[in-house]
């Protein structure tokens, strides 16, 4: 029985010599094209790192916990031990800026601070600095202001040394110290008190609050929690 079935010639469809010439640069061409492809996608370009400040971690649900002692100036101490807790509680938005929201009862109760990370240097919603990004030379920062209807004017200044090793209840950490020294005009016979705090790279270890009448109220880290 004879089939009915055809077979395509593919007899006109065989390459001959003389056009590979015109085919080997298209299918180079095609590889290349390809190969570029390809390449694109498997080197996305890489984001920005963003700097950090290494010794105040800001991030909500942060928290530090302090037992808190009042010094007299020769020495002795005054009343009792008071526990006081540093939280960051939230974020907030202040003229196009976004501040961490933090809450401490020392040295006033329900005190509410902003503070931003601005690419490692801890600033006020004032634009003071808190902690420069990191401690490789002595930076000072000055600030004036009056309050109230008085004429007394308070003038402080703080500084950042150098780092340095402080025992602290989580062991010897090497820690940034910060001076705030703090001049009140009138003159008064004790006008100027100086707070010193230190920051580890868990957090603040020490807060310092001093009074013209020569007590200070010192915070000693005994519990933190790091997101």
């Amino acid at each position: 029985m004879e089939s009915n079935i055809r077979f395509p010639d593919f007899s006109s469809c065989v390459v001959k010599p003389e056009s590979m010439k015109y085919l080997f640069p298209l299918f180079v061409g095609v590889l290349a094209i390809t190969a570029c492809k390809k390449e694109v996608i498997d080197c996305p370009q890489e984001s920005p790192t963003i700097s950090k400040n290494a010794y105040y971690p800001l991030e909500i649900g942060n928290y530090w916990i302090y037992e808190f002692q009042t010094y007299l100036p020769d020495g002795s101490t005054s009343g009792t031990i008071s526990m006081d807790t540093l939280k960051v509680v939230g974020d907030t938005i202040i003229d196009d800026n976004s501040f961490f929201v933090i809450h401490t009862d020392k040295p006033t109760s329900n005190g509410v601070w902003y503070l931003r990370d601005d690419e490692g240097s801890i600033l006020t919603r004032y634009g003071s600095m808190v902690l420069p990004p990191s401690p490789t030379e002595e930076s000072y920062n000055e600030h004036h202001y009056v309050l109230g209807d008085s004429d007394t004017l308070f003038y402080y200044y703080d500084k950042f040394p150098l780092k340095e090793l402080v025992e602290t209840n989580f062991g010897e950490e090497e820690c940034m110290r910060q001076e705030a020294t703090h001049i009140v005009y009138p003159l008064a016979e004790n006008n100027e008190v100086v707070d010193i705090s230190y920051f580890a790279s868990f957090g603040p270890v020490q807060r310092s609050y001093a009074y013209v009448s020569g007590a200070k109220m010192i915070g000693t880290l005994v519990d933190y929690h790091i997101e």
